[in-house]
C-alpha cells in the first residue's frame, strides 16, 4: 500500500531514513535541509510517500519540486511502486533501494530514454588524503553566486560533463538555494576555472558529494581529485563520512575515487525521462 506522508507521521519517516541512512542519505539530507512541506520555489522540498506491505513500512518514495524523484526500498520493487513512479512528473529518478533490480522495467514508462547504472561508494576515513597541489586554486562558488564568470563556468561544466543544459537563472538558483555548509567548489589552474564538485546533502552520519566534473581540455591534471579531496576533508572535519555515486561505466572516475579511499557499498541506478 502507498500513502502520502502526513506531517504528524514525520517521525516515522525520519526513523526509516535513519535506520537506512547509508542508502537514503540524499533523501534524508533533502528533508533535513528543505523541511517537510512542499513550498513552491524552495529548493529540494517535495511530497513523500510511505510504501507498506502487510502493514509493515519497507520503503519511501519522494517527488521533489526540482524535477527529481527518489525511491528507497528495503525489499524488491512491486507493481504498485512502479505505477506510482509512472504517474509522477519527473525528469530524473534516483533509485537508492537495497535491491535496485527494476531498472529495465522502468524503460516501459513513457518518455524514459536513458538508464544509468550507478555505484554507491563510501570513503574509508582511515585512508590518508594527499595534500592539494599549490598550483590548483580552490574557489567557493556558493560564496559568489552573482559572479558571471562562476555561473558561466558551471553552466558549461554541466553541459559538457553531465549533458544538462541549465539556463543562467537555474545556475544562480543552484548556488543561492543552498545551506551555508553545502559547499560548491571550483578548481582552477592558472586562473582558469576547470573543475567542480559540491556537497549534495548532509545527514547526521554522511556528507553526500555530487557534481564532480572537469572540462575536457583540463582532464588529467588532478583538478577533480583536488576539489573532491577538499570536500572529503571538510566532511570528515565535521565527524561525518563522505559518500557519492558514480556511473558504473566511468572507469576513470571509479579509479579516482578508489585512490581516494572510496569503496563500493551498493549498486543502483538513475533513470532519465522526457517530460
Amino acid at each position: 500500500m502507498i500513502s502520502p506522508v502526513m506531517f504528524w507521521r514525520r517521525k516515522e519517516l525520519l526513523d526509516y531514513f535513519e535506520r537506512n541512512e547509508r542508502y537514503a542519505a540524499p533523501m534524508l539530507g533533502n528533508l533535513l535541509s528543505a523541511g517537510f512541506m512542499n513550498l513552491p520555489g524552495r529548493l529540494r522540498c517535495g511530497d513523500y510517500f510511505f510504501v507498506r506491505r502487510d502493514g509493515e513500512l519497507y520503503g519511501v518514495a519522494a517527488i521533489f519540486n526540482d524535477g527529481n524523484m527518489m525511491v528507497c526500498l528495503s525489499a524488491p520493487w512491486t507493481e504498485e511502486i512502479l505505477n506510482l513512479t509512472a504517474a509522477m512528473d519527473w525528469h530524473t529518478l534516483w533509485d537508492y533501494s537495497f535491491e535496485p533490480s527494476v531498472g529495465l522495467r522502468l524503460k516501459s514508462i513513457p518518455g524514459v530514454y536513458e538508464l544509468r547504472p550507478l555505484i554507491l561508494m563510501e570513503r574509508d576515513t582511515a585512508a590518508p588524503l594527499s595534500p592539494i597541489p599549490e598550483s590548483i586554486e580552490i574557489i567557493r562558488a556558493d560564496m559568489a553566486p552573482g559572479d558571471p564568470g562562476v555561473t558561466l563556468f558551471i553552466r558549461d561544466c554541466m553541459r559538457e560533463c553531465f549533458s544538462f543544459d541549465p539556463d543562467m537563472r537555474a545556475v544562480r538558483k543552484r548556488l543561492t538555494e543552498r545551506t551555508r555548509d553545502e559547499w560548491y567548489l571550483i578548481g582552477a589552474v592558472n586562473g582558469v576555472r576547470a573543475a567542480q564538485a559540491h556537497i549534495q546533502a548532509w545527514t547526521p552520519r554522511y556528507g553526500v558529494i555530487g557534481g564532480v566534473g572537469t572540462l575536457r581540455l583540463y582532464r588529467g591534471r588532478g583538478l577533480a581529485r583536488a576539489v573532491t579531496t577538499r570536500l572529503c576533508s571538510y566532511i570528515e572535519e565535521s565527524g561525518r563520512v563522505p559518500i557519492l555515486t558514480v556511473d558504473r561505466g566511468n572507469e576513470t572516475a571509479i579509479a579516482l575515487y578508489r585512490s581516494l579511499g572510496f569503496r563500493e557499498v551498493n549498486q543502483t541506478f538513475a533513470c532519465h525521462r522526457r517530460t
